[in-house]
Formats: structure tokens, C-alpha cells, sequence
């Protein structure tokens, strides 16, 4: 049906209303890219934590065997144990530890959302402002430039708490490994039962096939090797291959033979 001469074509009221109503949205910034900066903190600290506690675990070892007169890698640790002792090796800094990396995870995250709310407060504007204002054209402060040196700050921050913490930590650690060696050896010379209780430690006997017998103190072992630390003897540092073992006795050490074990003078 056409419209009536001298009459103008009626609009529907709803399509004005709809136009009328219709305002420009402002993009948010989404929950889900912060969860996925937070997310990426908090795992980025904790795998440098979980590599800290590798290394301090690898560290008191090294001092540890060292003190003993072992060679630390004949007898190589899996990385879940070296974790594990590194948890213990340096528990009288855990505390500390854990609130400073809980720090970096803090400012981490929020140096990425900031980097993130910027670039997208930028994108915003470029979209919303013409290309030149009174003939020039306009800056943009957030550069790709810019954006690269954030990132590269970061890097460089991450590698500092790599390399001065675990010269800050580690290093203590390898002492307290080899200070513990010394009073160990201490002890198992003077024979101290209660302060080689307290360290938990056994008396062993291992007779191997056309080897011998070898009786001491176990210090570490793995599949392959076992450190023995004998009282007697010219040698005090055996590294007994574990094949060809014919027994291995444990024996109490209030009942260990006066001729295996030696009393030094205190």
C-alpha cells in the first residue's frame, strides 16, 4: 500500500526509541584475562621456588658428602628427594622465604594487569580518537617500544631474584651441610651414642664376593652406590657398589665390636 500524496512517511516509534536508546558501550576489561595474569604469577613463583628448593637441596648435599670425604656425584640425587631435602635444608629461612616470594608474586601480577589495563585503556582510545588533532597527528604514550621494555623489565627482575637470592640462601645452605658432615664425623669418632642417635644413624656390615667386609656408618646411597663412613682405619670414605652382596648385617650401636668403631680422645 503506498503512501498518501502530502503526507510524510510515519517511522515506527520503536525503531526512534531503539536509536534513541542506543549508547556506546564501554568494553570492560574481562575477569578472565586478570585470573590469567594472577594465574601466571603465582606459577611463575612457584616454579622458581620449587627450583630454589631443588638447588638448596643439591647444595647441602654437596656440602653434606663433601665434608665426608665423598664425591658428590657418584651418587646423584632424583629431583623430588633433592626438593625434599632442600625443604628441610633450609627451613630455618622457609618463613622468610615464602613471604618474599609471595611479594614477587604480588607485584608481578599486578605489573602484568597494569600492563594489560594500559594496552587496553590505549586500544580504547585509539578507537575513539581521530588520527590528527588540529592538524597534527596524535601520540600515543603506550608504544609497542614501550610495551617491550615492560616485559624486558620483568625478565631482568626475574633473573635478579634467580641469581641474588640463591646467592643470599644458597650459600648457608652448603655450610650447614658440611658443618653438619663435621659433627657427625665427630661423633662417630668419639663414638658419642647419643648425639648419633639423634642423627639417626646405623651401623652396617656389607660383605660383597671377593670384595671383603666393609662396616661403618650409611651417609647416602642410591641404586647403584652406598657411602660408607667407617670409625677405623686408615681409610675412613668407602663407596661400596651395590652388586655382588653377599650380606649386609645392621647391628645396634650399643653393640657394634670395640675393634669397628674408634674412641678419640674429646
Amino acid at each position: 500500500m503506498s503512501a498518501q500524496p502530502g503526507k510524510k512517511a510515519l517511522t515506527p516509534i520503536s525503531q526512534h526509541s531503539s536509536k534513541a536508546g542506543e549508547v556506546p558501550s564501554r568494553p570492560l576489561l574481562p575477569a578472565i584475562p586478570l585470573a590469567a595474569v594472577v594465574i601466571s604469577g603465582f606459577a611463575l613463583t612457584g616454579a622458581i621456588f620449587l627450583w630454589l628448593l631443588r638447588n638448596a637441596g643439591h647444595a647441602y648435599r654437596l656440602g653434606y658428602l663433601l665434608g665426608f670425604g665423598f664425591q658428590p656425584d657418584a651418587l646423584p640425587w632424583n629431583v623430588d628427594d633433592l626438593i625434599y631435602l632442600g625443604y628441610y635444608a633450609q627451613e630455618d629461612y622457609l618463613v622468610p622465604l615464602l613471604g618474599l616470594f609471595a611479594v614477587f608474586a604480588a607485584l608481578l601480577a599486578v605489573v602484568l594487569f597494569a600492563g594489560n589495563f594500559v594496552r587496553h585503556r590505549a586500544a580504547l582510545k585509539r578507537s575513539t580518537t581521530p588520527a590528527k588533532v588540529n592538524g597534527r597527528e596524535s601520540t600515543n604514550l603506550v608504544t609497542n617500544e614501550v610495551m617491550f621494555f615492560w616485559v624486558a623489565a620483568i625478565v631482568i627482575f626475574a633473573l635478579l631474584v634467580c641469581s641474588v637470592v640463591p646467592l643470599a640462601l644458597l650459600g648457608p645452605v652448603r655450610n650447614r651441610g658440611e658443618n653438619d658432615a663435621v659433627k657427625a664425623m665427630t661423633a662417630i669418632r668419639q663414638w658419642d651414642l647419643n648425639d648419633m642417635k639423634a642423627h639417626q644413624m646405623k651401623f652396617v656390615e656389607i660383605v660383597r664376593d671377593k670384595a671383603g667386609l666393609v662396616s661403618g656408618v650409611p651417609i647416602s646411597c642410591t641404586d647403584k652406590l652406598c657411602a660408607i663412613y667407617s670409625p677405623v682405619g686408615p681409610i675412613h670414605a668407602h663407596t661400596v657398589p651395590l652388586t655382588d652382596i653377599v650380606s649386609w648385617s645392621t647391628i645396634e650401636l650399643e653393640s657394634v665390636p670395640p675393634n669397628e668403631r674408634s674412641v678419640e680422645p674429646r
